[in-house]
Formats: C-alpha cells, structure tokens, sequence
C-alpha cells in the first residue's frame, strides 16, 4: 500500500469497530498539528493510529513515519528512534551530543510535508512533549500524531479518547462491535468459526468481562482454537488473568493484559498507586469525598489525584447532577484490587469504607428522597453488601451489625428487598455480645420482610429484636418496634393485638416526653382503626398525629398523615374531601423537596380521581408517579404504580396494554421479591383475563396469587382466592377439582392441604369459551362495562352481577353508572333493552 511504501508499516489484520474513531482523528489532524491518541493500554491506540496514518499518507508529500518509542527511556531514544524511521535514516546521537543531534532533527524535518507518529509516549511523556513542542515549533509542515496513556499537554494539542469497543446492544443480525472483534480473531485461530444462536451468549459475556478492551478481546479469541466459547468465558470469570499471547513477535507489555496493566500502574506516582487500590474498593461510581474518606486523604488532594488517574485513561469520569462520578473498569478493578491485598491494606482499607458507609446513612436517613440521593445511593448498595460480606467473613461481627443496621433503608427505598433480607440474614448469623446492634438489625429484618409480604418471618424478627430492647432497657427503639409490630399484627387480621401494640408503644413514646414518635404513633391507631372500620375513632388520631407532626415542623411526616386522612375519606365514600387531602398531601411533599413522597400522594391522587370516574386524570397522575418513582430510584413504588396503570388500561378497555402492563409489575415484584403485592397484581391480572374470558390465564394466574396468599399465612385472602377458584370451577365446568372443596374447609387448619389442593388443580382441564359477540375495545364501553352490561340485559341484581364477577357491589354500581352515561340511556330498562339489541346478553329473556 502506498502508506507502506512510505516508511508507514503495513496493516497485518482489519481493523474492526473504529469507522467512527478513524474519522474523528482525521478530522481532528485536519484542524491541528498534534493529535493525541489517549486510552487505557490494550485499547487499540497503536493500531488505530497505523490505521489513520496508513490511509492519511498519501495527502502529505513526504508521507507518514511511525517511530515506536516503547523501548525508549529517554530523550536521546526518543531523537534517535525518529531518526531511525526517515529516509535517508539519521545517525542515532549519543548521551553527549543531545542538544546537537535534536537540532540536526530539526533542520531534517523543517522542509518536509510529514504525517509523524510518536507510538507509546507515556514512559517518556515529559521528554515526547518538550520534543514535539520543539518540533512543531521549527517545523511549520509537520504533523504529529501520539499514542499515549495520557496527553502530551502541550499548546494545540487535540486529544481524541480511546475507549474500550461497545458490547451492547448486540444481535445475531447485527453483533456490536466487540463481538465483531471477537469473531474475526476467533475466525483465525479456528477456522469456520462463527457467531450463532448457541454462542453469541458466551461470546457477549466474554467481551463484557473484559470491558470490550481489544488487547484482551484478541487474547480470549485466540483460544478458540482448543476451546469452546462456554470454556473461554468460564475460564475468565474463573481466572480473569490467565489470557497470555502465544505470538512471539508481540511486544512483552502486551503478552497478557495483566503486563499491559503492569506498565501503566509502574508510570503512577505512589500517591495516585495508592488512591488506585482503595478505588477497587468502588464497585459502582462514586465520588471524590467517598475516596477521600477512605483513602485519609483531604477531598482537594484527591480531587487532584483523580483528575491524574483521569488523563492516565485508569478512571471512567461522568458528571451527574453537577457531580462528578468516579468509575473502574471490572479489569481495572480487580488488577488494583489484587495489588491492595498484595500491600496489605485491605482492612485498613474497608474499615474505613465501612465507617464512611455508616456516616453517609445516618446523614442521608435525615434527607427527603430526590432524584440525586437516590443516584448516591444505588452504587453505594453493592459496596455494602460487599463491605458487609467482608466483614461477615473475617467474623469483623460489631462492625458487620452496626453498618447492617445504619444501611438497611437503603434496601427499603431501592425495592431491593430481596437483597437487604440476605444481608441482614448473613449479620444475624454472627455470633455476638453486641446485643443492640443485633436488636437493631433484626427490626431492620423484621421491616424488610413485613415489607415483602412474609408476616411470619417479620412477626419472628420484632418478637425476638423486642424481646432484646425490653432486655436492655432501651425505651426509645423499643417504641419505635412495638409500632413498626402493630403494622404487622394488622395485617395478619389480628386488630385487637395490633391496637395492644400501637397503645404500648404511644405510652412509651408519651412517657419520654417523645412528641414525634407519639405522633407515629398516633398515627398508627389512625391505620388500625381505620381498619376496623371505626371512622370517628381513625380521623380523630390521624388528626392527632398531623398536629403533632406540624408541631414539631415534620412536612413529610405530616404529608403521610394527610395521605393516609385521603384514604380514610375515600372508604368512606367522599371523594372530593379525599382529593383535598391528597392534594394537601402533595403540596408539602413539594416543599419538603421529598420526590418520593411526592410520587405516593400521585398515586393517591390517581386512585381517588379513578373512583370519581375521571381515567384521563388519574392516568397522568399515575404516569408523573412513575417517573418520580424511577427518579429517586424506588423499585417498589413504581411497580406499583405500574399495577395502577395496569387497572387503568383495563377500566378503559385497551385489554392489551393491561396485560404489557401487568407483565411489567409482576416482573418487578419477582425481582425485589415482595410476594404480597405479586399476589395482588396476579389477582388483577386473573380478574382481567377472566373479564375478556381469556379462561386459562386467569385460572393460572389465580392459583399462583392464592398460593402465595397461603404461603404467606394470609388466611383470609386464601379462603377467598378458594371461593373464586371454587366459582369458576362452577362457572365453566371444570372437573375433578374436589380438592379445592376440602381446602376450603380445611384451610384454616392445614396451610399444607391447600398447598396439594392447589398444585392438584394446576393440572385441571380448562374449558375452551364458548365466544359470544364483542365489544371493540375502540367502542363507548370498556370491555368490563360490556360484561357488566351483558348481566344486566339477563337480568341480573347488582348484587348477583358482582358475585358473578367476584367484584363489590359499588364497583357494579360505577360500571353501571359510566355505560349509561356513555350510551345516553336514563334507565336500567333500556340499558337491559340495548344490551339485547347488541347480542351481549346471550340467552337472556326477551323483555315483554
């Protein structure tokens, strides 16, 4: 190629996912004398450069010269080496004639129209950058490119990133262009390799355990010759150092990544090794006081040290919220990682990770939820329950607690329930005299599981964690845990014992003069009453606990008592007061800037404006709840704003949305592992499908919400789950279901016997419908408002209608209501006539 003839040398392979970086460098050398290749060794620096140079050559008259400084150790080599490659080649100078012989490079190159390449500046950079300061300075035609860990840092200089290739997103029609890579090395080592169905999986996660770094994407391809994608990839996650080059001509830096990485750690002053290793601590971004404080260093000194790492290509930096965030690569990390236990620091070192943890908890438990806090904290989970598992294994038992039970809301707001509940379970499992921490702990439990549906693990948790706190005397926690027991104690049906917890813990509270806990407290007497229906009785605490809470200057807390007034208003049929309250709700959710209670007071708002009829305006309440939700990070609180406009999509006939929508929930409460509001959404789902007689779905989806109800002891749920189940079977001519018949009256007894009775009914066969006439889903009525009607037109009482659908009587009423608004029709005769007339009624009388 001309490039080569030139004195650029030839390309041996093509280069693969850098169209866009080889057209970035050309224009930027269009625009300036200095371009700087930067990146992180192994990322393809050299060969891009080559690539640029080969391509470029002809447009200067003198071509292009690539000089490799790799070897080169000082200012003399670096004079000498580009010396080396020009033609006619000059004579290399020795250590006594420096000054002389850059001169003479001068003087040889002023005339000449040249494309320079300086490869590998890094271990000479401040000698590379006073030479081609020189250079460009004397030399008005020439041009340099560099190729360097970090940039020359010199007047003109244009600096172009060389980032590791993308691994996503990636098809088998489309592979990204790590996958590209991969392939096309594969593809020389073993002959008919190609990307399939069966390996684009392992080829993917091969090139995301290497961080699409092409160096190491090279060195695992070059194994497909003796090993399977699904052996490459289990020997990298197994032992991530153990690709090596078997090519003889390859430089020794880049025999395997770890002497890649070798090169680079020996060019860092040890201040900058040092901030290095406590970064692998990081699993996630984070930011210059985070390592600051682990690293005993002044957040100046370390915003300086970080911007070095920065330039050395050693740091990912990405600003959010106007702060910037700090990240390794996986490689990177577990190369510092490997070098902070081989110096010993790694207890040092998480010790003080662990106490740094503890302080941003404590501070953050006293700030309201915004987008911000929840971007801190996200990342900062996984370094918990990495710093946790840590100090579980060095059986680090008081500090293990103490930061289990200063993180555990963290869990709580992300909706990682599941995760939290391991972690807490790993500290539980320590033997300890440290007794308050380990109460401390087990009410974090307690809350974690109440909070996924599991009332027995949780009512276990607060006997024991109270049990503990009466045993230290210690007042003030044992208040907050006998109201956080009253909670679970509502929920499981017990409102006697509940209302016994909530009384104790409001005395307690009162006895230490403690007015915002009497107002928690107060506040749950307001939920239970509410629960038993004692409206006078609920309003006047709740009312109590709102004074108590604007007392003591609590917006938020407050804001929840007004939410929870909304909720009792909307039981009781009033709607519009409901909405005042929720409304009132999220006014001082916007004032306290608390965006995640701002998104529960939307919620509420969206249910009570659907109870009014109004869909549209509930639908943007719910979707501003979604989005608050996704904001501050709370997986729970959006999935269940998903179930609402799930609800939503089915009131309004879209059949098909509904279900995306539920699919979408239930994923999300699978995840977190919050089985309560699982139950809930399949019940949903099995409502809707049964509505639009989609008779299977509904069937399967009811079973596995009564199964989890019966899981979860939740007695009342279950027997009601088994009459549904017990109606269809009715409804539709299942057979050989009588187990559900024993279930029935056994339930109570034997949660056992309505496991088997379930699981026997999986197997049942399911009757295909028989299809009557439709309702478009485009037409005046939901399909529920036409299933509705249908009953009516057979003549069917409300009351028959809702037993029929297993829906509340006042649901029957509104769906009622709303077809005979929407038809123009002012009596049930002629809603029952129409309803003839359209073929919904099937064999209903005629009326006379």
């Amino acid at each position: 190629m001309e490039g080569h003839e030139a004195g650029t040398p030839a390309t041996r392979t093509s280069l693969i996912g850098r169209e866009a970086d080889v057209q970035a460098v050309s224009d930027a050398l269009s625009s300036s004398r200095l371009v700087t290749l930067a990146g992180l060794g192994g990322a393809g620096k050299t060969r891009l450069a080559v690539e640029v140079a080969c391509r470029l050559a002809p447009a200067y008259r003198d071509g292009a010269r690539i000089a490799e400084l790799d070897s080169v150790t000082s200012a003399t080599g670096i004079v000498a080496a580009i010396l080396a490659t020009l033609d006619p080649p000059g004579s290399p100078a020795g250590p006594a004639a420096d000054e002389a012989a850059a001169a003479r490079l001068v003087a040889l190159l002023r005339p000449r129209q040249l494309l320079l390449t300086l490869d590998n500046c890094e271990q000479v950079l401040p000698d590379a950058a006073a030479l081609t300061d020189r250079l460009l300075g004397g030399c008005p035609q020439l041009t340099v490119l560099a190729t360097s860990r970090e940039p020359l840092r010199i007047s003109g200089e244009a600096v172009v990133a060389v980032d590791p290739l993308p691994v996503a997103p990636s098809s088998l029609r489309h592979p990204a262009p790590a996958i590209r890579l991969f392939v096309a090395r594969a593809a020389t080592s073993h002959r008919g390799f190609e990307l399939s169905e069966d390996n684009l999986g392992h080829v993917a996660a091969i090139c995301q355990l290497v961080d699409g770094i092409p160096l190491a994407i090279e060195l695992a391809a070059a194994r497909a010759g003796h090993l399977s994608t699904a052996e490459i990839r289990d020997r990298l996650l197994h032992h991530p150092g153990s690709l090596a080059s078997r090519d003889p001509t390859a430089s020794e830096r880049h025999r395997t990544l770890t002497a890649t990485l070798d090169w680079s750690y020996r060019l860092l002053t040890s201040e900058e090794q040092r901030v290095l290793r406590r970064l692998s601590l990081f699993l996630g971004a984070t930011t210059a006081a985070d390592v600051a404080a682990v690293c005993g260093l002044s957040e100046l000194d370390t915003h300086e040290l970080l911007a070095g790492l920065c330039e050395k290509s050693l740091l990912v930096v990405a600003t959010r919220d106007g702060v910037s965030h700090y990240r390794l690569l996986d490689t990177v990390r577990a190369y510092a990682h490997h070098h902070l236990e081989g110096a010993g620091e790694l207890e040092t070192a998480r010790r003080e990770q662990a106490r740094w943890l503890i302080t941003c908890a404590q501070r953050r438990a006293c700030e309201p939820a915004t987008r911000a806090t929840a971007a801190t904290t996200a990342p900062e989970l996984d370094d918990v329950a990495a710093t946790v598992a840590w100090a579980v294994a060095g059986r680090h038992t008081e500090l293990a607690l103490e930061l289990a039970s200063a993180t555990w809301r963290a869990w709580e707001q992300s909706g990682r329930h599941a995760e939290g509940r391991h972690v807490l379970s790993e500290v539980l499992g320590l033997a300890t005299d440290a007794r308050l921490h380990r109460a401390r702990v087990r009410i974090a439990a307690a809350h974690l599981a109440f909070l996924a549906g599991d009332l027995a693990t949780a009512g276990e948790q607060y006997t024991q964690g109270l049990e503990e706190f009466r045993e230290l005397g210690n007042e003030d926690e044992l208040a907050t845990a006998l109201n956080g027991f009253a909670m679970v104690r509502l929920f499981e049906g017990d409102t006697a014992a509940a209302r016994a917890l909530a009384e104790e813990a409001l005395t307690r509270f009162q006895d230490q003069d403690n007015a915002g806990g009497s107002a928690f407290a107060q506040t749950s007497l307001g939920m239970i009453e509410k629960h038993a229906r004692h409206a006078v009785a609920a309003e006047s605490h709740l009312l109590e606990a709102l004074q108590g809470f604007r007392r003591l200057g609590l917006g938020r807390e407050a804001a929840s008592v007004l939410d929870t007034l909304g909720n009792l208003a909307a039981d009781l049929g009033q709607p519009a007061r409901a909405h005042r309250f929720y409304e009132g709700a999220l006014q001082l959710q916007r004032q306290a800037g608390d965006a995640r209670g701002a998104a529960l007071s939307l919620n509420s708002l969206c249910l009570v404006a659907q109870q009014r009829g109004n869909l549209d305006g509930a639908w943007e309440a719910a979707e501003a709840a979604r989005q608050l939700f996704a904001e501050v990070g709370d997986r729970a609180g959006e999935a269940a704003t998903l179930n609402n406009l799930a609800n939503l999509a089915a009131e309004r006939g879209q059949v098909r949305r509904a279900m995306e929508l539920y699919g979408e929930c239930l994923q999300a409460f699978r995840e977190m592992g919050d089985a309560r509001r699982l139950a809930t959404a399949l019940h949903n789902l099995a409502d809707l499908a049964r509505s639009v007689d989609e008779r299977q779905l509904s069937w399967d989806c009811l079973l596995d919400a009564t199964s989890l109800w019966n899981r979860l002891g939740r007695t009342g749920d279950v027997h009601a789950g088994l009459g549904e189940l017990r109606g269809l079977t009715a409804a539709w001519g299942v057979a050989d279901v009588s187990s559900l018949e024993r279930a029935a009256t056994e339930a109570e007894s034997d949660p056992a016997i309505v496991a088997r009775a379930l699981e026997s009914a999986r197997w049942a066969a399911i009757p295909a419908p028989i299809r009557s006439p439709e309702v478009s889903g485009d037409g005046p009525l939901t399909a529920r408002e036409a299933q509705v009607v249908g009953l009516v037109g057979r003549g069917l009482t409300n009351a028959e209608i809702a037993g029929e659908l297993f829906i509340s009587e006042r649901t029957v009423e509104s769906h009622v209501s709303h077809a005979r608004q929407k038809l123009g029709v002012d009596s049930r005769t002629k809603l029952t006539r129409w309803a003839l007339e359209q073929g919904l009624a099937g064999d209903a009388v005629a009326l006379p």
